[in-house]
Order: C-alpha cells, then structure tokens, then sequence
C-alpha cells in the first residue's frame, strides 16, 4: 500500500512538473503542446516520406513558373543588356505625382494583395509616419530628388551583381522605416522583399546620393543598400559565378558564421533559410583558415564586396552541427511540415523586415530548401502552374469541407492578402501554420507578428473566420 501511495504520489509529481513546463509557452485558441512538434502532425500524413516533387518535376516547374508572366518571375540571364535611364525615371516619377497635383491626404491602409485605391485618389500624398513622427511633403520630395537626380542619361548598360549580405528590398532608397500608423513602428510599408547572400541580382542604376541600387531579383525589383551587392566585372564572371555542381542549403531558419576578429566579412555572418552556398571541392580545401582547421566543418565560398564595390569569394567555414543539407532536401510532405516548424514562434516582418519572414516569404523559403523558386507574393504564388482551386469562399460550408477534407499536410491555403501551409485536423478542426500579422479577438485587433499555428475559427480585422473567408487551395504537386 505505502509502495502504491510512493507511485501515484511520483505520477503526480511528474505531471504537475509537465504542466508547469508547458504553460511557460502561451499558444492561441486550441492549439496545445503536443501540436507545437511537427511530429504530432507528420503522424497524421499517409506516407509522410513519399517524394512529391522529384528534381524532374521541380525542374519542369521552375521552368513553367518563369514562363508564367503572371508570377512576375523572370530568367535574369535573358534581361536586355541596354535600358533608357530616363524612360525608367519618368516612371517612377508618376508614383510621385501628387506632389505636384495635390496637397490632400489620403489615409493608407495596410498594404496587401487585395488592397484597392481609387482612381480619384491615385494622386494625394500617403499619410506617414517615421519614428511616430508626422511624415511632410519634404520627405517625399527629397526621396523624389534621391531617385530621379542622376547625372546618367540615354541608353546605358545594366549590370551584374551578387549580394553579399541578406538586404532588405523597399519601393523606394530609404533606411527609415514609415509606417501607416504612429502605434506601429515596426510595419515598413517601403518594404517590398529581401535578397539573401549569393543571390544574383541585375542592377540598373544607383541612387543620388548612390547609397542604394535599383535592381532586379528573379521574383521582385527595388531598391537594396549599395554595400549589400558586388559587383561583377562583367556577365561572364556574374554566370560564373552561380554554376556550381556541389553546394550547401541553409535548412535551419537561420544559422550565423563564428565570430572573427581578423574577418570582418564573415564574423558573425547571417544566413537564412534557403540560403544556397558553393561547396569547395575537397581537395582544394585549405588545412586551416583564419588561424583555424577547417577539420568538422564545411568549406563553402562566401561572396564579399572589395573596397572598389568589386566581386570576389572568400573561403567560409560553417559547422558539422549547424542547420544545413547538402545539396536540396527531398520534396516530401513531412519535410515541408519540419521545415515550416523550425519557424514556429520566429517573428513575422512585412516584406520580411527585421531579419524576418512574412506570410509568403516563409513559403518561398520553405520551398527554397527543395530547390523550388516561389514567386514573392501571395497573389503571384496563386498562379504557379498546378492545381489550385478558386473561389471557395463563395462556396457553401458542405462544398469547402470536402475540399478541405481532401488536402494534405503540406498544401498551400489562401485567403485575400495572405497564405498558409496546411497542417491537417484535429479533434474536428483544421490547422495551419503561418507567418501572421494580425487577426480579431474578442472583437478586438490582435498583433501576433510571429509564426504561429492556428485554426480556421481564427478570425480577420473584419470578424469573418479563416474558414469563411478562404478563397484558394494550391497542390503543388499536382497538374492543372
């Protein structure tokens, strides 16, 4: 008997201890611990590890998405080498018309994909803030100035780059985050993307004040910090410099270099999901670098900009124990789920601010670890050629249920303004996981900024649930 009391009072203990434990981490309506693990929803999937794009198919889709004129993708190596600087210019002064027309205001709302202007109020100045501080027609116009004062005229030759560091991409040549609202400092709307380390760019033209370039990445264009891009000598050393057989994909949601004092360009180095870096071959792998053995460690080629803005590589090591594959990892279901969970809590930026991910970035990145180019926005990721049901929020509910009912772990869910990878069911309700901003709770706006699981009771800014309002499914994996 007292052995009995010894054992439940031992089983008391122990669940009293695993309930404290778990309720240090808050999650939102029914969602509990045991949710939080990939596993808990891989375990649902039949054959979680069965390939659903091979690197044939993956091939073929890249190939088609670029083909797509509706994703805004673009094969940069086929980007005419001549452009007319002022034909450019002239268009991007339009965006800046109101300066000249108007000295009304127009109330901006949350940039999103379903987000409308109009017509009469194309041209009034965007009310802004910087720091909670009232944006004038001054800031406008000096950012006009930074844009459209260059001394280059006529027909002029692109160039090419790689960037060196993670940068952000923003409509317009500005470091100052401007928001919409004074109690929300940390929602860029200039923010229009990000590009990460190796990635190739085509510049066209800088800035005034040449602290920015205006280029173009194979899914967006905009401006990005002068210092975040080298520079190649000519298109030869730029294509060169992206073929390479063997290489390293960051799988982690982000992994950083050691720290260095006799490397400035590596120490401390940010590399984030999908990251793609060239492996040296290795027999060609130095015995040390940087005063250390390059032994339990891989050696890629690092990207850095020479004082004259030039392009060069330098040999990098990055540790056996960090987050990363080589080569792509296999396209399964139960890949694409741990993927997205090694972002669960991670913070959510607008345009991938703040060294962050937004809704359709986290899927782009997700998919960059399969070797798959997503386009960059919701709206252009709705139009990759596969499968994808329109139009379900017109739906009746025993017509949506059979089309949720028939999803899988892993596909692509959207609703206006924003998308979300599919978990699957439980206890009757549907889940996903997503980089979200914001939703309605108890009537009331709610920030979540992070990656978070929800279910489709979670409700928008105008008090219609996700299950309402969801009015795209895509496959990825399968055909139209």
């Amino acid at each position: 008997m007292k052995k009995n009391n010894f054992i439940y009072i031992l089983l008391v203990l122990l669940f009293s201890c695993t309930s404290t434990k778990n309720n240090f981490i808050q999650t939102n309506d029914y969602v509990n611990s045991k949710m939080c693990k990939a596993d808990f929803w891989i375990k649902k999937i039949s054959q979680p590890n069965k390939i659903i794009l091979t690197s044939k198919n993956i091939e073929k889709l890249n190939n088609a998405i670029l083909n797509t004129p509706e994703t805004y993708t673009i094969d940069l190596t086929k980007i005419p080498t001549t452009f007319n600087i002022n034909e450019r210019i002239l268009k991007m002064q339009e965006y800046f018309s109101f300066l000249d027309e108007t000295d009304d205001l127009l109330d901006v709302t949350t940039v999103s994909d379903d987000a409308t202007t109009d017509n009469e109020e194309e041209n009034k100045m965007p009310i802004c803030f910087k720091n909670e501080t009232f944006v004038d027609r001054d800031f406008f116009i000096q950012l006009r100035e930074n844009i459209c004062n260059t001394d280059l005229t006529g027909d002029i030759n692109i160039s090419y780059g790689i960037c060196v560091n993670r940068t952000d991409m923003k409509f317009c040549p500005s470091e100052q985050i401007i928001t919409d609202d004074p109690e929300d400092p940390e929602f860029d709307i200039f923010m229009s993307s990000v590009v990460d380390v190796f990635e190739p760019v085509v510049v066209y033209f800088p800035s005034a004040d040449k602290k920015f370039l205006f280029v173009r990445a194979y899914d967006c264009s905009g401006w990005v910090r002068t210092e975040d891009i080298a520079i190649c000598k000519d298109r030869n050393e730029w294509l060169n410099a992206q073929n390479f057989n063997d290489f390293l994909i960051v799988t982690g949601e982000k992994i950083f270099l050691e720290t260095s004092s006799v490397s400035s360009n590596m120490s401390k180095k940010m590399l984030t999901m999908g990251t793609k870096l060239p492996l040296i071959n290795p027999q060609d792998v130095p015995e040390t670098i940087n005063y250390r053995s390059t032994v339990y460690n891989y050696i890629v080629r690092l990207p850095i900009r020479m004082p004259d803005g030039s392009f060069a590589t330098l040999p990098a090591q990055i540790s056996m124990n960090r987050d990363v594959h080589v080569g792509y990892l296999q396209c399964s279901r139960a890949n694409i789920i741990n993927q997205a969970f090694k972002l669960l809590g991670n913070r959510y930026g607008w345009g991938g601010m703040l060294d962050s991910v937004d809704c359709s970035l986290m899927v782009q990145d997700v998919y960059k670890c399969f070797g798959v180019n997503m386009p960059r926005n919701t709206s252009w990721q709705a139009k990759i050629p596969v499968k994808v049901i329109t139009d379900i929020n017109k739906m009746p509910s025993w017509r949506k249920k059979l089309i949720f009912n028939s999803m899988q772990a892993g596909d692509i869910l959207q609703l206006p303004g924003h998308t979300m990878f599919y978990l699957g069911k439980s206890g009757g309700r549907y889940y996903t996981i997503d980089a979200v901003s914001h939703i309605s709770k108890n009537s009331k706006p709610l920030m979540i900024r992070s990656v978070a699981i929800n279910t489709f009771n979670t409700k928008r800014f105008n008090g219609q649930m996700w299950f309402d309002s969801i009015s795209k499914v895509i496959f990825p994996n399968k055909k139209r």
